[in-house]
């Protein structure tokens, strides 16, 4: 989706975290057909070399989350994700950084981490695919409060 030019980066990037975190809970739950046109949210918004750290130390690359959240459709049906403190760090002409927290909810259990986020911003409107003229290309996630075993 491309928005207004006056639309801040700041602005931007909130709202492709909320964006993409509400596809997540949309697809993990069910909430949204399981078709590949649903599921180009998720695609588009990956630069191919994308990484991800997981709270444990874990590394994925884009292909591997992609085809997890693939076979994941509709696993967690109570699933609700809330998203807080998005805050811009920094940026320059081809990157921003932001922060932001995640809170994961099912069923009676709720986790939470705090995420750092790369995105290479696409201000030109070159890829008209981005979302919100931003592409993820790193997170590395850290636990808010120990999850529940």
């Amino acid at each position: 989706m491309t928005l207004p030019q006056e639309v801040s980066l700041e602005d931007r990037c909130r709202r492709e975290v909320e964006e993409l975190h509400q596809f997540f809970e949309d697809w993990l739950s069910g909430s949204l057909p399981g078709t590949e046109e649903a599921f180009e949210r998720a695609k588009r918004a990956l630069t191919p070399d994308f990484q991800l750290i997981h709270p444990s130390g874990r590394r994925q690359r884009r292909e591997e989350i992609l085809s997890g959240l693939r076979q994941a459709h509709g696993s967690q049906p109570s699933l609700t994700i809330e998203i807080r403190e998005a805050t811009l760090l920094q940026h320059g002409k081809e990157t921003a950084i932001a922060t932001y927290e995640e809170w994961q909810g099912s069923n009676d259990r709720t986790d939470g981490r705090i995420s750092t986020v790369a995105f290479r911003l696409d201000l030109s409107r070159s890829n008209p695919e981005a979302p919100n003229d931003l592409i993820w290309q790193h997170v590395h996630e850290t636990w808010l409060q120990k999850p529940e075993s």
